[in-house]
């Protein structure tokens, strides 16, 4: 079943976010790679007031279930994807 389109979700919510690599391949390497990829997910809890429920990172994606505003997720997911990239 396909996701609802972000233009269909509430303005504020609980949200289940994942960032998962291109044909599930790694998106971290190694432990120094993780622990880059949690500080900038660490960052964005921080500076966007996200209440982070639950997380899970594996080597091939990382999922999170948090509670916050719309536009701020769209922003930190986009901030952290693109630095991590």
């Amino acid at each position: 079943m396909p996701r609802i389109p972000r233009s269909y979700l509430p303005p504020a919510g609980t949200f289940h976010v994942t960032i998962l690599g291109v044909n599930s391949t790694a998106i971290v390497r190694d432990d120094r790679d993780r622990l880059f990829l949690l500080g900038l997910f660490a960052r964005e809890i921080v500076e966007r007031q996200w209440r982070v429920i639950a997380w899970c990172l594996l080597d091939t994606h990382l999922q999170f279930i948090v509670d916050c505003m719309l536009t701020s997720l769209s922003a930190g997911m986009q901030r952290m994807n693109g630095t991590h990239a």
